[in-house]
Parts: structure tokens; sequence; C-alpha cells
């Protein structure tokens, strides 16, 4: 049987095991495609884009022609192409081509017990012989064709690995993984299994080395954090994520053949589930504009991955905030993180510390978390990744305070961070950051204002008829307070504190409000000294 191969250099061998001499050029290009689709009609206008990645030149076409006549008399006695419709067909048993009895025996290894499994993937990655189409001139061939051979063999040496690990075959799997990872060494799932091939061997601390390199590796030359399966390969070796199981427990599977790679070997435990927001003010109230804008920036498309809430001090923006993910919780199932950055207090809380805080609610022991913010922030990153968590970070200061503790990507659903700051430093930070929304916030008004007054007085009957009478009442704390460049909120902590008194009437309550409030002068007239 004649063979036809793709997985390297691309060849044809005869049956008496004599190569078949195939010349440079583009008749390489051809013989690819037609093996790489044997007993499949292709047209010779895909063999001319193909060959010439799209822009061939006049005489493509009698090229074409040419090099098949080629093929024709080298192939003459092994296998036939013939012409079919506008194009040409390499008839010839399907297992003569490398390619396609690697991919059998991969998808027969899925089905058969670890030993076995190990003996035919050994046996589909014998078939390599370097770089699929090494020879074949042109990009676009090597994309259309090359590429997705490549990700097949690399989804073979992670099967392989798995079933070496469960097997216990641990020094063998780590000879084997060193050599894989020097070739893809920005593979992360490679890294990953490597890493627990290393542990599982007892080499703790290379396996954590090996980490960091890969971690370096990813940042320097693609700019990214690792990934989630790096990131529990991480915890896993520090002890937080199962154990690899011993030998012993190996058992042939039972069911439907494993859905990837890891899908019989050790799972990572998931981080635990946080809910760090503050209580939501049981009687808030005269928000409901703002409610809706937040939910607007929020149904935008593309969905912002941060929001920013900016305004001055006092005007209500962390119960706001806080009321806003209390209500979003439900979208966000895998946990909130809260935190109040001090940004305007002196010294105000550092990102190191936040990401301390953040990675010990999300399970990581106080041992492995880095000495470094960028490492930190990397780890935080990774355990974040593809999870849909609510991020709120209060009275932020500065663009560089909250930057290293916003997720890197959004994930699966609607992401969130929010954070109360400085208006002009959260426009900076939200303007530095892609993806992120700006809502400045205000005063609630008078009408917001006057459901604060009936809501504090409400209490006893008596009380809260006297709050629902007449009208007037509450609307004079609200013209007591309508004067004042700040929020209603300090009036209704003093009208929450004067209804939890005995026998005053709320009628009391401008009265106090005027007392409690301090002294604000009025400006200065042509008549008189300024009043109190």
């Amino acid at each position: 049987m004649v063979e036809l191969r793709l997985l390297g250099p691309v060849e044809i061998e005869t049956d008496e095991g004599l190569p078949l001499a195939l010349g440079a050029g583009r008749i390489r290009t051809v013989a690819a495609v037609l093996i790489s689709e044997v007993n499949q009609a292709v047209t010779v206008q895909r063999l001319i884009d193909l060959a010439w990645d799209g822009e061939p030149p006049a005489r493509a076409r009698g090229v074409v022609h040419n090099h098949v006549h080629r093929l024709r008399q080298l192939l003459d006695g092994h296998a036939e192409l013939v012409t079919r419709g506008q194009g040409y067909v390499l008839i010839a048993d399907p297992a003569a081509v490398d390619s396609h009895r690697f991919r059998s025996l991969v998808s027969a290894a899925r089905d058969a017990d670890p030993r076995a499994a190990v003996a035919m993937l050994r046996r589909a990655l014998g078939l390599w012989r370097g770089e699929a189409l090494a020879d074949v001139p042109g990009d676009r061939v090597r994309r259309t064709l090359g590429v997705g051979l490549a990700q097949a063999r690399v989804a073979a040496l992670q099967e392989l690995g798995a079933k070496l690990l469960l097997l216990g075959r641990y020094g063998e799997l780590v000879t084997e993984l060193t050599a894989w990872t020097a070739e893809h060494p920005l593979h992360e799932e490679l890294a990953a299994l490597l890493m627990r091939a290393l542990q599982a061997n007892g080499r703790q601390a290379e396996a954590l080395d090996h980490y960091h390199r890969t971690r370096r590796h990813l940042k320097e030359q693609l700019g990214i954090d690792p990934g989630p399966a790096l990131g529990a390969a991480y915890l896993e070796v520090l002890g937080r994520g199962p154990a690899v199981p011993p030998p012993a427990a190996v058992r042939p599977p039972a069911g439907p053949p494993p859905a990837g790679p890891y899908a019989e070997g050790p799972r990572p435990a998931a981080p635990p589930r946080v809910a760090q927001l503050p209580p939501a003010v049981v009687d808030f109230c005269g928000r409901a504009r703002e409610l809706a804008v937040l939910e607007q920036h929020l149904d935008r498309v593309p969905r912002p991955h941060c929001l920013v809430l900016a305004g001055g001090g006092g005007t209500g923006k962390t119960s706001l905030a806080v009321q806003w993910a209390h209500r979003l919780t439900a979208e966000f199932p895998d946990g909130q993180l809260f935190v109040d950055l001090r940004g305007f207090e002196r010294p105000p809380m550092r990102a190191g510390t936040a990401l301390s805080a953040f990675l010990r609610a999300l399970g990581v022991p106080e041992a492995a978390i880095p000495d470094s913010v960028p490492e930190r922030a990397a780890l935080y990153r990774s355990l974040l990744a593809g999870r849909r968590m609510l991020v709120v970070l209060d009275n932020a200061g500065t663009a560089e305070q909250t930057r290293p503790l916003l997720p890197a990507t959004p994930g699966r659903g609607r992401p969130g961070g929010s954070g109360a700051a400085d208006p002009r430093r959260c426009a900076a930070a939200a303007g530095q950051r892609a993806g992120a929304a700006a809502h400045r916030g205000g005063q609630a008004g008078r009408q917001g204002t006057r459901q604060v007054v009936r809501r504090a007085s409400a209490g006893p009957a008596d009380r809260r008829r006297a709050a629902d009478g007449p009208p007037r009442v509450a609307a004079g704390l609200v013209d007591a307070e309508a004067g004042r460049r700040a929020s209603p909120a300090p009036g209704a902590v003093r009208a929450r504190r004067r209804s939890g008194r005995g026998g005053q009437p709320v009628s009391d309550l401008p009265r106090a409000v005027e007392r409690c409030r301090p002294a604000v002068p009025r400006p200065r007239t042509a008549s008189g000294p300024p009043g109190r």
C-alpha cells in the first residue's frame, strides 16, 4: 500500500518503500491538499487559492494542471488521481494517509483502558516526523491544514500525559513533559500537567519554579497572565487542591468517553464562594433614577468591565453601590468581593493589602500568597478568570490603587466593578481602563428626602400616623435641609435617631435638625453682619 505522509515534510512512498521524487515548489502544495482530502473532489480554484495565498498569477490554472499531470505520472500503479467536475480526486485507502491513521488511533484510545490507551497514543504520536507540512510553501495552506493537525497533536500529548499520571508513571511522564514543554513553552495545559507530575514525583519546588517561569514567559511574550488551568495547578501544588490519585485507584472507564484530557485525572477544587457585601440600608429610598442608570450602563453593548461611581463626599455613593450590588447578587453566583480602600484617609489602603485580603477570601492560604504585588494580582486574576463575580471597591482614591484589583477579562456573565472616589480621580481610573463606564452621582433631591423622613419616623402607630399626616411636616424638614451643600443622608440619620426617642412627634423633627446642623455662614448683606 502506498504511504501518503503529511505529519512532517510531504512524502509519498511506494509499496516497496521507495520515496517518490516530488521535487520542490508548489507541486508539494497541490499534493498536500489532495492527500489531506483523499477521496474527495478538490476544485482547481481551491488549489490555486491555497498554492498562491489568494494572489495567483495569470497562468496559475495552467501551472496547476501541469502539477497534476506530474503527480499522475508519479502515482501510476500506486494510486489514482482522476478528474471530477471542476477539480481532481486522489483515490486511495484512507489508512494510507498518516494524518488519518493518527486521528483514528487517538479516537480509539478514548474508549480503551489506560494502559492500552497509552500504547495507542504512543503509536499515534510516533507517526509525526516534525512540523506538519514542513516543506510546503505558502502561509495559507499551512494555516488551513497544518494548524488543525498541530492542535490535534498537542491534544494527544495531553491525553497521553493524563493517562500516564493516572497510571502513576510519574518519572516517565516528567521526562516526556520536559521535552514537550520545551517545544511548546507557552502552552498552559502542558505546563499544568508537568507541574502535577513533578508534585506527584516529590519535586514540589521544581513544580513551583516551572509555574513562575511559565508565568514570566506569558507576560513577556504575550502580555497575559496565567489562565484557570495553570492557576488551578499552582494551587494544587501548594496543597489546596486534591492530591494525584495513587496508581491503585486506576479503573477502566465505565461510562462514556471522557470529555477532555483531564476527565479521568485530578479535578481542582473550585475556590470557595464569597459574599462580602455590607448589609443593605433597610429604608433606602430616593435613588430610583440612579439605580436605573446603573442598570442601563450594564445593558450596553459591549458591556463595561468596570463601573465607576463618582461624586462629592457624603452624597451616598457607598449606599447606592451596596444597594445596587445586592440587587445583582443572582447575576453573580460565584460571589461578591468588597473592600474599603480608604482612598482619602492617611494612609490609604495599599493595593497589595487589598489583594491579600481578596486572596484569603478566595481560599488561598497565607503562606501561599506571593510577596510582590504583580504576582498577587496575577494569582487574583487567575482565580477570577471565567467566574461571574462582582467586585466592589469603595472609597477608591487613585487609578494606581484600583488597577491591580480589577479582573483581567469579563466572566461568563455581566461583569461588574464599582468604585466610589473623588470624581476627577475616578474619571481618570475609568478612562485608563478599556471598557470602563463612569456615572456621577448627586444628592437624592427633595422628594427623596421626604421619603427618608417618612420611613425614618415610621414605628409606633401614633408616630406613623403623624408621619403620614400633614405633608408640611416632612416638607419642613426638606426645606431645612434644602439650603445645604450636602446629601440628605445626615438628615436621615438625625430623623432616625429622633424617631427612636419616646414622646417625640414627627412635627419636632425640623426643629431638631435645625439644632443639630452646624453653623453655615450666610452671605453678607449691606444691612448687617451675617446671621446664623
